[in-house]
């Protein structure tokens, strides 16, 4: 395919980017970014934006899986198309070849873990602390979640990591902070930065933070044990951000169309603009970003398909 992929012309005409979000939110807007560099590099293509939010996202796979396998059709996507299939909300899986075709990595965030949130004057200070409370208090525990995200599957790899009895409730956006600072619940996971303002006022305290990274970002979250430092990395639900297109497309077409994507990498101007939303873009080849959504997926398996 590699060789192969030189005889390829991508891309020419007319592309449909298809994104499952509404037009200026976060994902629409780092799915811009790249869109904007290769309008730059290729101008005389023209990049049709199609922002698809019908059906939670599964109109948006719909007309993906639908389309032309031809490159004219690419989708912006992640865990949450994963997400879908495993709790029947979806019929096709992404991981079908004869339905989707995994094509190259998307802009995403990358190196902001999660962090598990509870009242300061909770019994625990730590991980360690909590799986211990949790196996001596069992079923008592209130445990936020937030249904098909990836925030769910965190939670719920790690509660399972450590085989506890919890309470799972469902809670979303600002009434999990809500429930979270009211004591309704006992504890929940919160991205870095949302969680930094609250852990460095003092109004939370952190247990642990699932990132695979040295340290945060964020002073005040520096003193919170990660999965790095605990040797849990196996379980931290690393969900990168992928690109898609229709089942069945050419093997050199596929190349073609992720070195091309991929070579935003090196542009300094696209980068600088990811890092002001807490975004980056890693290149990755095919058969690399193939496996991490595999894995993605396998732990989306252990939590639903049960």
């Amino acid at each position: 395919a590699q060789a192969a992929a030189s005889d390829v012309e991508w891309p020419k005409g007319t592309i449909d980017v298809i994104i499952p979000g509404a037009a200026g939110n976060n994902s629409d807007l780092s799915a811009r970014i790249l869109v904007e560099f290769l309008e730059k590099e290729y101008p005389k293509v023209k990049f049709s934006i199609v922002n698809e939010t019908t059906g939670s996202g599964t109109l948006a796979m719909e007309k993906t899986r639908t389309a032309k396998n031809d490159g004219t059709t690419i989708f912006f996507t992640g865990s949450g198309s994963n997400i879908m299939y495993h709790q029947g909300k979806y019929q096709y899986d992404v991981m079908d070849p004869n339905n989707f075709t995994i094509i190259a990595p998307a802009p995403g965030a990358t190196g902001q873990g999660s962090v598990l949130l509870t009242q300061p004057d909770k019994p625990y200070n730590n991980l360690e602390e909590f799986v211990e409370y949790c196996k001596a208090h069992p079923g008592e525990v209130n445990v936020g979640t937030s249904t098909g995200t990836t925030q769910e599957i965190k939670i719920k790899l790690l509660m399972e990591h450590y085989g506890l009895d919890v309470k799972y409730v469902a809670a979303s956006g600002n009434d999990m902070i809500t429930a979270l600072l009211a004591g309704n619940l006992d504890v929940a996971l919160q991205t870095e930065n949302n969680a930094n303002g609250y852990v460095e006022n003092g109004d939370l305290k952190g247990l642990v933070n699932n990132s695979i990274y040295d340290e945060s970002a964020y002073a005040a979250l520096n003193e919170i044990d990660t999965y790095k430092d605990l040797g849990l990395e196996d379980i931290a639900f690393d969900a990168p951000m992928y690109i898609i297109g229709p089942g069945n497309m050419d093997e050199a077409l596929v190349q073609k169309i992720n070195e091309v994507i991929c070579s935003v990498e090196a542009d300094t101007e696209s980068q600088e603009r990811w890092a002001k939303m807490s975004s980056t873009f890693i290149a990755r080849d095919v058969k690399t970003i193939r496996e991490e959504v595999a894995s993605l997926d396998a732990d989306v398996v252990q939590i639903y398909q049960k």
